[in-house]
């Protein structure tokens, strides 16, 4: 068990590193693109160090707590500066008939993200929310290869008074198939039965060598079917390219389980305490109380955290990058960009909505922290 200031190091480092991680997609894509990148600072505050190279200055802040970058004429509500940026000259001379100034206006302007063509734009915005996926693919193969528990379709435990002891489930079932539907692992079963609240499914079961059929009444838990079993869990430590293929699959579950709770949130039938929102800090509390149950624990919930950064980031809203990418697809439709007003007025709306959703999770986070002991 880690100790309580280690474990808050550990979580600041690693959620530092989620940012780090996005925010260095970014800055690759726009060098792969050709757009100016004038900062690129690892942290916040005050620099410990920096240095120039190119048109980009690099920096390394105090406060470990992510990291951003400045991109030339990524606001297109900016004026290009005509004073000196630092952009460098490419043969080190002025040309005839144009003063410094200009030439560094004109650096400016061949470098800006605005002046760039819409697919550069597009892969450069994107590609900060893919760096998180990566990211995420990545510290989930570090999990499966540690060693992890997998949930088999065995079935290990029965709950008292429960739809699956009332049908007949005995500890030992391996179930197979569910309304002649063959099961691939114990998430589609835990699926199909979620959507079948108070219907009567008709379930296979492998016992003692032999199939039988069991029909089976599912229950309800609020508003989703339950049965009342519990899975066996078998461990294992997978070599790289299992545990990179496991970390795919666990991936795309994640983000299915994402939409899903988001449908769930729109009908009304996700728990108040499940759809609240969470601020910073209190993911930092969470990410803390994680750390504490040891590594694997940590970098499983890294992972996800990845991959909820990386969808909610593409919510169509200003100044996330959904937003920047409406604007695109408005671009390519319409043949030209929105009027800076416009832009202005959606960047305006979109930072009062974020202000208010951020100022309700931290009043939370504050007054009713979110405590993994008390959570079912």
């Amino acid at each position: 068990m880690m100790s309580f200031l280690f474990t808050m190091a550990v979580s600041i480092i690693a959620f530092g590193a989620m940012i780090v991680a996005h925010e260095f997609g970014h800055f690759l894509a726009a060098k792969i693109s050709g757009i100016g990148v004038e900062e690129f600072s690892i942290g916040f505050g005050p620099k410990l160090f920096s240095f120039r190279r190119g048109e980009t200055v690099y920096g390394l802040g105090i406060f470990p707590l992510g990291g951003y970058n400045k991109l030339v004429g990524m606001d297109p509500t900016e004026q290009l500066a005509t004073e000196d940026a630092g952009y460098p000259q490419r043969d080190g001379k002025t040309p005839v008939g144009m003063d410094p100034t200009e030439q560094l206006a004109t650096e400016k302007e061949r470098l800006s993200f605005y002046n760039k063509p819409i697919l550069h734009r597009a892969f450069t915005i994107l590609f900060g929310p893919s760096m998180n996926y990566v990211f995420a693919v990545f510290l989930l193969t570090v999990f499966f290869m540690m060693g992890t528990y997998f949930l088999t379709l065995e079935i290990e435990s029965i709950m008292p008074d429960s739809a699956a002891e009332a049908a007949g489930f005995q500890a030992g079932d391996k179930v197979v198939a569910v309304e002649g539907q063959e099961i691939k692992d114990w998430e589609e079963l835990v699926r199909i039965t979620q959507e079948h609240p108070g219907d009567r499914l008709s379930y296979v079961v492998e016992r003692d060598g032999e199939q039988l059929t069991i029909e089976a009444t599912v229950g309800k838990r609020g508003e989703v079917g339950f049965l009342g079993i519990g899975p066996r869990l078998v461990k294992k430590e997978l070599d790289l390219f299992p545990a990179a293929l496991s970390s795919l699959r666990a991936s795309y579950n994640i983000t299915r389980l994402y939409f899903h709770g988001v449908i769930r949130l729109v009908r009304g039938q996700l728990p108040v305490e499940e759809a609240r929102p969470v601020s910073p800090i209190g993911i930092l509390n969470i990410t803390q109380q994680v750390a504490a149950r040891g590594w694997q624990n940590l970098l499983s919930f890294l992972a996800i955290l990845n991959i909820i950064l990386a969808i909610s980031n593409l919510i169509p809203l200003l100044p996330l990058d959904g937003g920047h990418i409406l604007l695109l697809l408005i671009e390519k439709v319409r043949g030209r960009r929105l009027s800076d007003q416009v832009v202005g007025i959606m960047n305006t709306i979109g930072i009062i909505l974020l202000i208010t959703i951020f100022s309700i999770a931290l009043y939370l986070d504050v007054f009713n922290p979110i405590n993994l002991t008390q959570m079912r």
